[in-house]
């Protein structure tokens, strides 16, 4: 699951469902004019949101651990 794969399905759901303009999930649980299910479904999207936000914020770090200890093996190498 992707951020892009989220906004698309988003997107689509606002489309079904009318919501025009679309604003984000957490704006859109105010809108009055949602019902329970429709609100329901935006709470658990907001959920699968943030998992997949911080799944993508944890490989960004790894990646950049990585690279800074290949970096720092190889300058120890080189000496």
């Amino acid at each position: 699951m992707t951020i892009d794969l989220l906004v698309k399905i988003y997107n689509q759901w606002g489309n079904q469902n009318k919501i025009h303009p679309l604003h984000s999930a957490d704006e859109e649980l105010w809108n009055p004019n949602l019902n329970g299910t429709q609100k329901d479904w935006l709470k658990r999207f907001i959920k699968v949101w943030h998992q997949v936000q911080d799944s993508d914020h944890q490989r960004y770090i790894k990646k950049s651990m990585k690279e800074c200890i290949k970096t720092a093996l190889e300058e120890v190498n080189a000496h």
